[in-house]
């Protein structure tokens, strides 16, 4: 689901290619986390 939503929003640039097993979902996840416990700040693209 989110691969798909992502893909979407950025196909315009370049095409996309999703590779299984690159834990994606882990990564995002992670990168979430790090910004609720404010070791990074969240990143806006417009």
């Amino acid at each position: 689901y989110i691969t798909k939503k992502l893909s979407a929003m950025v196909e315009f640039i370049a095409p996309v290619m999703v590779f299984p097993g690159e834990e994606e979902m882990e990564a995002l996840a992670l990168g979430a986390l790090r910004v609720l416990t404010g070791e990074e700040e969240a990143k806006l693209y417009n």
